[in-house]
């Protein structure tokens, strides 16, 4: 069902659906409507600036590219500071599997 759940999210999207008007249809959190559309980024169907510029993306991969096995999205964020979130620390996460296509 989840698959399925997503599948729709996207091609709302693709209709040219803004994330608001997703979320009235479905009835469903912004917070849900994001996370299916992130998970199209690896495979290219959204693109990350959806959700991050260029900029802020740029920022969190450094981060990431530095952090120790192990170390997670908390010491990203403890690194980055409160102008980024979880959010965009998953969406950094989900662009860096479709350079490397691997699980990050």
């Amino acid at each position: 069902k989840k698959e399925l759940s997503r599948e729709i999210t996207l091609s709302l999207y693709k209709e040219g659906k803004t994330i608001e008007e997703i979320c009235e249809q479905r009835e469903l959190a912004r917070s849900t409507i994001e996370e299916h559309l992130m998970e199209f980024i690896p495979s290219g169907e959204i693109s990350v600036e959806l959700f991050l510029d260029s900029a802020k993306l740029e920022e969190i991969i450094k981060v990431i590219n530095t952090a120790k096995e192990g170390e997670g999205n908390g010491y990203v964020k403890s690194q980055l500071g409160d102008n980024f979130t979880y959010r965009d620390i998953k969406a950094a996460r989900e662009y860096l599997k479709s350079l490397k296509n691997i699980p990050v």
